[in-house]
């Protein structure tokens, strides 16, 4: 039942970038981004990975790995544009 806890939880806090990434991606702007702030969140969900899979815990694993690469896509924005 806590595996599923897990999943929502990862589900909803990842999927909560979904429509920022489609407004930065249609806007082609992701000024209000502080490149701080966004490489901070990387590297705090990168040692979130890391806890996960020191704990085999595959919803901390799987939903920061996604969250990760939405966060990157938005650098993406930011730099190119």
């Amino acid at each position: 039942m806590i595996t599923y806890v897990g999943i929502l939880a990862g589900t909803l806090t990842t999927g909560c970038l979904i429509p920022q990434i489609i407004k930065t991606y249609t806007t082609k702007s992701a000024n209000d981004f502080s490149m701080i702030y966004l490489v901070t969140l990387m590297a705090g969900l990168l040692l979130w990975i890391v806890y996960g899979l020191s704990l085999d815990d595959l919803p901390i694993i799987i939903a920061n790995i996604v969250a990760i690469t939405f966060i990157l896509s938005i650098v993406i924005i930011k730099v190119k544009y």
